[in-house]
């Protein structure tokens, strides 16, 4: 059922109805810029195609040729690839990325990972299967897969199984809390390596968090036990991630990671967004309609928002907890999720005292909260609404309960609607705000509706569907969560050809050079072509590099999106004004030509700099450099250096001499002469330098974080620990079967 429901979700995208696919959108080489059926996007960040699609390409393709990706030549001047996270770049489902539309078959795989995990979840806390598929199906296609679609979901599944993990762990036999640790363990290590810390951490907090509340109603004994097994699979978990994280952690200490020092800790939801949790399309579409806010609220909203909830789980959530308030059923875990919503959404919108508890934590300022936690809110809301329908199914929903939890669901929708007719007052020259504030409101009053209806049609005795409220709530959970998941496709446009010219050009004349780009073949989709591009849009990226780009190619400009079209201010020279003048220093780091988008603007870029135009399309032109300065050079006149490939070059020197390398100088890198290791100096601020001897040489270079010989026998350990403890759950098994008494049977002739 969870399957075929989210294949329905799914089934414009499938059957190609419209087009998801951000190598088809992202890369800005559609001759036609097309447009959904909707306005705005189908998906909030582009990510999803820069980092996601791009990286995750470019590390399976190291894979498939036998390299582990930790190095990514293609981006700025390298990168370390698989230390950056969000190429998920050792997440096993990364290697569906080879295929130009994997990326819809990754979220697919993600998406029923998710509902499956919840499925299992919600079973093992004793809850029917009504209940239980209604929530798997309400986490697979939860707020936060429908609106994002970059390394921020790939984590999602994990959380589900972390949780199930510790339920396992608390059972009164050994082998279930032998698989609980095990599946513990390596659920936290998948979700690690999924590729996005962030996701990561805060849902591991929230599975630290589930864990205390799971502590109730065990005696002190049972505590001891099973803090234990918490701690020893939380272990496991880490050493199995050993070899990501130490990579992770050796970026990090040489990396810019931007806001992510102090810069999100007072940063919050604009409080008009309240009203996008729980009416998610109040506004319009994915930035559909944020051009027409003068005051740039909903621009703000939609880029810092990461989920929300349909409405039917907002009903059932609000009456799971005055069930738990009025009839005291499972009221510890009930009322301990409303406390983490709780915690959670006064963290998003900076409520006083309360929203600054989480920030306690050590770790949490780091994160943009307020993006990635909805996942941990929405999986506890899921639980809350499969908890309401189980209570429908053993017909435990008085009037007094219902009564209550109407008033209270529309009190919440209510003030909702306040607070959204607050930003649509500013948005009066909208195209069609008012059909799209009027329609969310109606879908959401006409589901609260019927689930309110409903329950008020169980009564032990009665027949057909009145008997059976639950399995009615379950199909409106259903119809709710799809067609909230539906909304953001259709503002994707149909399929449209592509015009690859201009990547093939730069395929055939571009050699070890590098280009740069002020619009077509966007930042990153160097690496997915295998194109060096000296763009950058990603997080972290090399300190020295984006300090180098604050000095010397783009000051205007962010060094973390070194984009070719973002600048700090509107009223600072624009990427092509920079480049024109810090020319010189864009053929010192090796770019041989300049992609600019085909407008006749473009056309009369300044003959002075002495770049010739060598091709032009209808997307594209490109100029080329006159003097790009070679990746390998020698530093001397006495050495002549030949490039074998952009890891192997040969020298013939009449004397000592030094070789610069045109690649960026981070630690981890070594250089071998016949064996032998040479120092790999820093150069030029931020190249690579060795000296050779005389006579001929043909040096190599490799990359490999530091300590990672250490992370990989920590993964070794990890993996040994793992398969020990299934082994003794399988021994178990195998020695009860033998201390089992024989059947009876008849006597034989």
């Amino acid at each position: 059922m969870i399957v075929a429901v989210v294949l329905i979700a799914n089934l414009p995208s499938l059957l190609h109805l419209v087009n998801v696919n951000p190598l088809d959108l992202q890369p800005h080489l559609d001759p036609i810029s097309a447009q959904g059926l909707l306005p705005g996007f189908p998906s909030i960040d582009p990510n999803d195609g820069v980092t996601t699609q791009a990286l995750g390409h470019r590390a399976a393709l190291d894979w498939l040729s036998g390299d582990i990706p930790w190095w990514n030549p293609y981006e700025g001047v390298g990168v370390p690839l698989a230390g950056e996270m969000a190429s998920a770049a050792f997440f096993p489902l990364v290697l569906l990325l080879l295929y130009s539309a994997g990326v819809l078959f990754f979220h697919l795989a993600l998406e029923l990972g998710a509902g499956l995990a919840t499925y299992a979840l919600t079973r093992r806390l004793g809850l029917g299967v009504t209940a239980a598929l209604a929530a798997g199906i309400a986490f697979a296609l939860n707020g936060t897969f429908a609106w994002l679609g970059d390394a921020t979901v790939n984590p999602i599944p994990f959380l589900p199984l972390m949780m199930l993990g510790i339920e396992l762990c608390r059972a009164p036999r050994p082998a279930p809390r032998r698989w609980g640790s095990a599946l513990l363990a390596l659920s936290l290590a998948l979700s690690i390596y999924a590729g996005f810390p962030e996701t990561t951490a805060i849902d591991g907090l929230f599975a630290g968090f589930w864990f205390l509340l799971r502590l109730q109603g065990l005696n002190r004994i049972e505590v001891w036990h099973l803090l234990r097994r918490f701690l020893y699979s939380v272990g496991v978990g880490v050493l199995l991630a050993a070899p990501l994280i130490v990579a992770f952690l050796d970026y990090v200490a040489h990396g810019d990671v931007g806001g992510h020092g102090l810069g999100f800790s007072n940063v919050f939801l604009p409080r008009s967004a309240v009203a996008m949790l729980s009416l998610p399309y109040v506004f319009g579409p994915i930035f559909g309609l944020f051009r027409s806010d003068p005051t740039g609220t909903l621009g703000a909203i939609w880029s810092n928002i990461g989920g929300y909830l349909s409405p039917s789980l907002v009903a059932l959530a609000v009456l799971a907890v005055v069930g738990a308030v009025i009839r005291r059923q499972d009221r510890w875990l009930r009322l301990g999720l409303v406390v983490w919503i709780a915690l959670s959404l006064a963290t998003t919108f900076g409520l006083p005292v309360l929203g600054r508890l989480l920030e306690l934590v050590p770790g949490v300022s780091h994160t943009a909260f307020y993006r990635y936690a909805p996942p941990s809110w929405e999986l506890a809301t899921i639980i809350l609404a499969a908890m309401a329908v189980d209570d429908l199914a053993r017909m435990r929903i008085t009037p007094r309960i219902a009564w209550a939890s109407g008033a209270l669901t529309t009190l919440w929708y209510a003030v909702s609607t306040v607070l959204a007719v607050r930003l649509i007052s500013h948005l009066r020259n909208a195209s069609h705000i008012h059909l799209y504030a009027g329609a969310s409101l109606a879908w959401a009053l006409i589901i609260v509706g019927t689930v309110y209806a409903v329950t008020r049609w169980g009564r032990e005795g009665s027949r057909g569907l009145r008997s059976n409220p639950h399995l009615v709530i379950a199909a409106v959970v259903a119809l709710d969560v799809v067609a909230m998941f539906l909304v953001p496709q259709f503002s994707a446009p149909q399929k449209a050809p592509l015009d690859s010219r201009p990547v093939q050009f730069l395929q055939a004349h571009l050699g070890v050079g590098r280009f740069f780009t002020l619009g077509p073949i966007q930042p990153d989709y160097g690496s997915y072509y295998q194109i060096s591009e000296a763009n950058t849009a990603d997080l972290p990226v090399p300190t020295l590099w984006a300090q180098y780009v604050s000095t010397h190619l783009a000051p205007n400009t962010n060094p973390i999106t070194f984009s070719g079209y973002e600048v700090n201010a509107a009223t600072g020279p624009s990427p092509l004004q920079q480049f024109i003048t810090y020319f010189r220093n864009y053929e010192q780091i090796g770019v041989k030509f300049l992609v600019v988008p085909a407008t006749t603007a473009n056309r009369s870029i300044p003959a002075r700099l002495g770049m010739r135009r060598v091709f032009a399309d209808q997307v594209a032109i490109i100029y080329r450099l006159p003097h790009p300065s070679p990746f390998y050079q020698s530093g001397t006149s006495t050495c002549k250096v030949r490039t074998i490939n952009e890891m192997v070059a040969d020298a013939q020197c009449t004397s000592p001499g030094t070789i610069l390398r045109r690649e960026m100088y981070f630690q981890g890198w070594t250089a071998t002469l016949n064996g032998r290791v040479l120092p790999i100096q820093r150069a030029d601020s931020i190249f690579q330098a060795v000296h050779v001897p005389t006579g001929r040489s043909t040096i190599r270079f490799d990359y490999q974080p530091q300590d990672e010989i250490a992370g990989l026998v920590a993964a070794v350990m990890g993996l040994g620990l793992l398969i020990g403890q299934l082994g003794l759950s399988l021994l178990g098994k195998a020695r009860k079967r033998q201390r089992r008494p024989p059947e009876q049977g008849g006597v034989e002739d």
